[in-house]
């Protein structure tokens, strides 16, 4: 499961060295060489491919060490530090996806929005690591619910949560297997953001153009191995 992680780590490296070298082998300004709407449009695409980094790092180190970390604590901070980390871990990637289609014009950024809605990691996000107390079960009818994680269930990437009007019903997840989810998703937005990117920025320069979809080609060719096995 960490190969995901992995190949991710090497779709986010070679995007920021696809818009670094455009940027740094052209007199054109940084809006211009990458044909953005505006030139402050470049700090957000540099942010979002920091964030889409940080958060890689901390979503694998979670499916490696789970809620005990890696000293293998039985330490309930931990594992709540551990719990609401990750959860918001998967939402800053998610938004920093969001940004990339927004700034490149891929697409707009609602119909990305639409897709990470039907997760099942934003749904415990929203649940336990955003709106524990008032989040909207009916929206139309305004019906407000309130969830909490049970301590004593959290181990491995294990946990079960209750609403305290239903108390007898444990809700269990899998955040191993949501997370998995949620970043074959990212992989997918990402592998087409950065075939856009690179179509876009060198659509003057054939050869350039085919350099970097032939890493694309390799990148692909990885993607593809590990889709395969999961």
């Amino acid at each position: 499961m960490y190969f995901f992680t992995e190949i991710i780590r090497k779709y986010e490296i070679a995007y920021r060295d696809l818009v670094t070298f455009k940027t740094k082998s052209t007199n054109a300004n940084v809006d211009d060489a990458l044909l953005l709407n505006e030139e402050k449009d470049w700090y957000f695409i540099c942010t979002a491919l920091d964030v889409i980094g940080d958060t890689t790092l901390a979503i694998k180190d979670f499916l490696e060490y789970g809620f005990e970390g890696p000293g293998g604590m039985n330490d309930d901070g931990e594992k709540y530090l551990r719990l609401y980390g990750v959860l918001n871990a998967t939402y800053l990637q998610q938004e920093a996806i969001s940004t990339l289609y927004n700034k490149i014009n891929l697409r707009d950024s609602p119909d990305v929005s639409d897709k990470f809605e039907t997760l099942g990691i934003r749904e415990v996000r929203n649940k336990i690591g955003a709106h524990s107390t008032n989040i909207y079960s009916k929206r139309q009818k305004g019906d407000k619910e309130s969830y909490i994680p049970v301590r004593h269930s959290m181990s491995g990437h294990k946990f079960y949560y209750l609403n305290n009007e239903r108390i007898a019903e444990e809700i269990w997840v899998d955040l191993a297997e949501l997370l998995m989810e949620h970043l074959k998703l990212i992989l997918e937005l990402l592998d087409e953001t950065y075939e856009k990117t690179i179509k876009t920025v060198y659509r003057g320069n054939q050869l350039k153009r085919n350099e970097e979809l032939n890493k694309l080609t390799e990148l692909r060719k990885l993607k593809n191995e590990i889709l395969s096995v999961s």
